[in-house]
């Protein structure tokens, strides 16, 4: 059964990446220490890449990849709804071609640090917020 949320619900979710959140939203749902290890092969991969791409925001890329842990600790107790965000806004993260592409601009990884943040608000882990910088 797929279930069907707007992204729009979510405050901080930027319009760039509304429809690429809405469908992972009915993503498969991988398990804790699965998406755990995803997203540290992720940073491990862009902080590989930013040894010759010296625009990408690696301290970015680690305080987005914090909050990914933390909102992953909260699936066992999730509504369906909120895993299904968890998963979404995770899987967000580890696209590279998402709202804007990870790699190839320097705020590439901004509108990954606004999903996660907007979940992690609706989770009621406002400490989980990564904060985007002012370019």
């Amino acid at each position: 059964m797929l279930v069907c949320m707007e992204a729009g619900t979510l405050e901080g979710i930027p319009a760039a990446a509304e429809s690429t959140f809405e469908r992972l939203l009915g993503a498969p749902q991988r398990e804790p220490d699965v998406l755990r290890r995803s997203v540290d092969r992720y940073l491990e991969a862009i902080i590989e890449a930013a040894q010759t791409r010296t625009h990408l925001d690696t301290d970015l890329a680690r305080g987005i990849a914090k909050a990914c842990h933390g909102i992953i600790d909260e699936l066992p107790g999730a509504s369906e709804e909120n895993r299904r965000r968890i998963v979404a806004a995770v899987e967000y993260f580890l696209l590279p071609r998402d709202g804007e592409d990870d790699l190839a601009y320097e705020d590439g990884l901004d509108d990954d640090a606004m999903v996660v943040s907007a979940v992690a608000k609706v989770l009621g882990r406002p400490e989980l917020h990564v904060p985007v910088p002012v370019r």
